[in-house]
């Protein structure tokens, strides 16, 4: 028995070397998400998972299964039950777009347009995404089964399995309430299963890793594209630093204990470490109170760059907590906010940097320091 196990265990490295060397081939791009299988601890798929299904000549329905197996093999986890997979024709997609994360909280798009944040993003149609209110993954009947598309699919069945195994619809619906919690909550399952699709996509032939690579979303340009690209972009480097650190079970232990806030994210270390955000006060507003929350590390880094980035960002990283209101005025749309920083020099750094947005709202902003390493604001639309 130890001799089998021994030899499969040798096997299956073997593989995991071979796909290595595959990555390094095609430069550090591919290398970095071909490092990423070697390092997700999984397991070989169970028999009769790990081919096309004969018996039908709908290609969604033929790669379903090698696919859903493969998520089991690099998350080393298992589907409790068959994932559920429907193909939709264009409106019906575009229908079950919109009921993907579970509905809560309060009136965000209130207390973006308060701070004078764009909230518009240039995002295509994705091939195929995952409905947490209805667990089932939809594809896009329009959409060519390329490799792209099947990339985006494993990536989907990803989030089925990390549902069904952990329950991530219960974790949203608890963290809804809080902005930056509920950020990095989704921060987390994105950037997981971007770890499985990127190590699908070094195991496909060159020219298909530079067509899927080819359709990344670009740069940032605004608010509503870095928040859309957070999971993917620092959730999967999240996901892949508590991998190296301790495997898959380190990332199981990251849904079994969700991170609190997007400091966490950005800087995984502060997770390792147990670093929790200061519960903050709220400043007074006044009128009717529509959204609340917290900013976080992300909001702040926002606020400072336009939107556009959220690492290496003036003092942000010395975030403590912070607490926000939005209200509804006869005016208009006010937030107020607290926000903490570790020490008076940080807190003298972002003051400064945010000269530049506290330009862009013309008289409709203020902030004023508060105690000895506070700061609050006031931002109205």
């Amino acid at each position: 028995m130890t001799s089998l196990r021994a030899e499969r265990d040798q096997a299956v490295a073997e593989r995991r070397r071979g796909q290595l060397r595959t990555g390094l081939a095609v430069g550090v791009v591919f290398a970095a998400v071909a490092g990423l299988l070697a390092l997700a601890g999984g397991r070989p798929i169970p028999p009769g998972r790990s081919a096309y299904d004969a018996g039908t000549t709908d290609p969604v329905a033929a790669a379903v299964p090698a696919l859903a197996g493969y998520a089991e093999q690099v998350r080393g986890l298992r589907f409790r039950s068959p994932p559920r997979v429907e193909v939709l024709d264009a409106a019906e997609f575009a229908r079950s777009l919109t009921d993907s994360i579970p509905a809560g909280g309060g009136d965000r798009a209130a207390t973006t347009r308060a701070l004078g944040l764009d909230a518009a993003a240039a995002v295509a149609t994705p091939p195929a995404h995952y409905s947490y209110a209805r667990r089932t993954v939809y594809v896009h009947r329009g959409e060519a089964f390329d490799a792209y598309a099947r990339v985006s699919l494993v990536r989907e069945l990803a989030r089925a399995l990390q549902d069904q195994v952990f329950d991530v619809r219960r974790l949203l619906r608890a963290a809804v309430a809080d902005t930056d919690r509920a950020r990095a909550l989704a921060a987390l399952a994105g950037g997981d299963a971007a770890r499985v699709a990127a190590a699908y996509t070094a195991t496909l032939p060159a020219a298909d890793r530079t067509a899927v690579l080819a359709r990344r979303p670009p740069t940032p340009r605004t608010y509503g594209d870095l928040d859309r690209a957070f999971p993917a972009t620092v959730g999967l480097d999240f996901a892949t630093a508590l991998a190296d650190h301790g495997g898959n079970a380190a990332v199981d232990g990251a849904f079994t204990r969700p991170p609190e806030s997007t400091a966490q994210l950005i800087d995984p270390r502060d997770f390792l470490a147990g670093a929790e955000p200061l519960g903050v006060r709220p400043p007074p507003g006044e009128g009717q109170r529509v959204d609340a929350g917290t900013l976080g590390q992300f909001g702040l880094a926002a606020l400072v760059t336009g939107g556009r980035r959220v690492l290496n960002v003036s003092a942000t990283s010395k975030w403590l907590g912070d607490s926000y209101g939005t209200f509804r005025t006869a005016s208009g749309l006010c937030t107020y906010g607290n926000v903490v920083l570790a020490d008076t020099e940080a807190r003298e750094q972002l003051l400064r940097d945010l000269a530049g947005w506290l330009a862009t709202r013309r008289g409709r902003a203020e902030i004023t320091r508060s105690a000895e390493r506070g700061l609050r604001l006031r931002s109205c639309a």
